[in-house]
């Protein structure tokens, strides 16, 4: 594994931890809860809302243009939802580049993302819910169920 790849496995671990933060932690603590709903997922929300595309995916694409020769180009098994399509389009847009270009980056990122367990079972879920009106776990479903979660556990805990 050469520095790119484990800059792009630390990214992953730390997109984790941030998620596992407000999904998890929230349940267990209402301090952590109220933490998640009044500046974790606002935060996360501006973040998404503010830029034109998710700025840590942005960083890992820009981090593997930069580095592409050191990387495995290859891109068989990569499978991309219905939103992604659309994420590449806008990519390939705010960086001029080809859209088969910024379908690679995403391959190339899917890849480097799937070598972990949880990413993995949740891009399995949510290729599965692919199929729905509106995917649950895409980044507004992810900011729903956050709330959600964490205002359940709030009132759960407070009593």
């Amino acid at each position: 594994m050469n520095n790119i790849e484990l800059h792009l496995f630390l990214m992953n671990i730390f997109h984790i931890i941030i998620w596992l933060f407000v999904f998890i932690f929230g349940m267990l603590n209402i301090t952590i809860s109220k933490i998640n709903l009044f500046f974790i997922l606002p935060l996360i929300y501006i973040a998404q809302s503010i830029f034109n595309f998710h700025p840590l995916l942005l960083y890992d694409i820009n981090l593997i243009e930069k580095n592409i020769k050191y990387l495995d180009k290859s891109n068989k098994n990569c499978k991309i939802s219905k939103i992604e399509k659309i994420d590449i389009e806008k990519l390939a847009i705010l960086k001029n580049i080809s859209y088969e270009d910024a379908y690679l980056y995403f391959c190339i990122l899917r890849k480097y993302q799937t070598k972990l367990i949880i990413p993995k079972i949740w891009y399995d879920i949510r290729n599965y819910f692919d199929k729905s009106f509106r995917n649950p776990l895409d980044a507004s479903g992810m900011i729903t169920l956050g709330y959600i979660i964490n205002t359940f556990s709030y009132f759960l805990l407070s009593k």
